[in-house]
């Protein structure tokens, strides 16, 4: 069980967020998911408001993970945000 574990990454995802941190946002997501390989990342965004910037977040990290070869689901989605994420047409992302 301890090697399913370690394919599986979990980050916080914390507000709020500036379109200015994105960039830094996604390159440190990308380094995380190039150290650790993982086939599964939960991304918790229990304080995440439910905006533009918080969707373009998101949507960027589930960019990168696709590159990567790995899934996401967020954990903790308030029913806000995760009615902006299906409107905006990326439920099938998370």
């Amino acid at each position: 069980m301890a090697h399913a574990a370690a394919r599986t990454l979990t980050l916080a995802l914390r507000g709020p967020l500036a379109r200015e941190d994105l960039p830094e946002l996604a390159a440190g997501v990308g380094r995380r998911l190039d150290a650790t390989r993982p086939k599964l990342a939960l991304i918790d965004v229990d304080d995440l408001a439910a905006d533009a910037v918080s969707l373009e977040a998101l949507a960027l990290i589930a960019l990168r993970a696709r590159r990567a070869g790995c899934r996401v689901r967020l954990r903790n989605c308030a029913p806000g945000l995760r009615e902006l994420v299906e409107f905006a047409g990326f439920g099938e992302l998370f």
